[in-house]
């Protein structure tokens, strides 16, 4: 199934590239990665990811509604920051992935289940902060993208751990695009 891996990965790309640029086909790309990463999770037992996307599944048609409501008038949504709240964040994705992790190390088979827990919860609010367009969300991408090439470079799948290197790239790069854009949109108003 390493065909499944590839086109995952290849999606992936598209969806992060689709996303640095703020291009709603970012949520039409990220559908079809996560939906051919449900399987390559699956064989590989990273259950807390495997979950993750399938909850991911969803979450892009949220995305692209959200992205999509108010396209190219004033109310389009712009890159925002959150501020101190980025510290109450951190705290949850800690928290959230030692109780996963718990969880998973104690009722499942899954294998590495507290790095993979915790990529999976700081993963839920990089996502959710994606979608409301807020800066911070790049910095999540960056702490998860690292633990993400540790993670799939232990369990053999090497498309996926170049790819989150590749992701890691990409996330320094959103996060610099958006805070021009963030900049520039904060000068205009």
């Amino acid at each position: 199934m390493q065909w499944i891996e590839i086109m995952a990965t290849l999606a992936g790309l598209l969806c992060v590239y689709f996303s640095i640029r703020q291009n709603i086909l970012t949520w039409v790309f990220g559908f079809i990665q996560v939906a051919l990463y449900t399987i390559v999770f699956y064989q590989a037992s990273l259950f807390s990811d495997l979950g993750l996307h399938v909850f991911y599944m969803f979450i892009q048609f949220y995305g692209y509604y959200t992205w999509n409501k108010g396209a190219g008038t004033s109310t389009e949504l712009k890159p925002t920051s959150i501020g101190n709240w980025l510290y109450v964040w951190i705290m949850l994705a800690v928290i959230g992935g030692g109780v996963l992790g718990y969880f998973m190390d104690s009722y499942t088979s899954a294998s590495m289940a507290f790095p993979d827990a915790f990529t999976t919860t700081a993963s839920i609010i990089a996502q959710f902060m994606m979608i409301k367009k807020k800066i911070e969300s790049w910095i999540f991408w960056l702490v998860v993208n690292a633990y993400a090439i540790i993670i799939y470079s232990v369990k053999g799948l090497l498309f996926s751990s170049g790819l989150y290197a590749v992701f890691f790239i990409m996330a320094i790069i959103g996060l610099i695009q958006w805070n021009k854009a963030y900049k520039a949109h904060k000068v205009q108003v």
